[in-house]
C-alpha cells in the first residue's frame, strides 16, 4: 500500500498528480486506519529487526562453517565505518556464505527450516505462523 501526504509547489504537486492513475487515489478508511496502527509501533519494530539482525551476524561470524557474514553492523564488514555514519541501525536483512563445496551447501539449505511470523491485519492478537512451509494460525 502507498499512502502519504503532498505537499509543495503547484508545479510540484502537478507533476505528481500525473501518477494519479498509477498510484491510486486515496486509502480507504480501513487501509487508512492499518497504517496508522502500523505507524504507532514502527520505530520499536524496526529497531528489535536492527538487534536481531546484529545478534543473528554477530553468532553466525563465529560458526566455524559460515565463512564470510554480510552485515554492515559488523566491525569486520568492509564499509562498517560508512555505515556507521550514516545509520542509527543496520537492518533486519543480512546474508552469508556456508564455508563448504556446493552440494553440501544445498543439503544445508534443504535442511533449513524456516519460521515466519506475520501479523493478521484482522486482528493484533492473531498471527499467521509458517514453519517449514505449512502455515498455522495461533492466538
Amino acid at each position: 500500500m502507498l499512502a502519504g501526504a503532498l505537499c509543495g509547489s503547484e508545479k510540484l504537486v502537478s507533476e505528481v498528480r500525473k501518477y494519479h492513475h498509477v498510484l491510486g487515489g486515496v486509502v480507504d478508511s480501513h487501509a487508512a486506519y492499518l497504517v496508522l496502527r502500523g505507524m504507532k509501533t514502527l520505530k520499536l519494530r524496526v529497531a528489535h529487526q536492527n538487534d536481531t539482525a546484529l545478534r543473528l551476524a554477530r553468532v553466525l561470524e563465529k560458526h566455524p562453517k559460515i565463512s564470510v557474514v554480510h552485515y554492515p553492523g559488523l566491525e569486520s564488514h568492509p564499509e562498517h565505518h560508512i555505515a556507521k555514519k550514516q545509520m542509527s541501525g543496520y537492518g533486519g536483512v543480512l546474508s552469508f556464505e556456508v564455508d563448504a563445496d556446493l552440494m553440501t551447501t544445498a543439503k544445508f539449505i534443504d535442511g533449513a527450516i524456516y519460521v515466519f511470523v506475520a501479523f493478521s491485519s484482522h486482528h493484533h492478537r492473531h498471527r499467521r505462523v509458517c514453519v517449514g512451509g505449512s502455515y498455522t494460525s495461533q492466538r
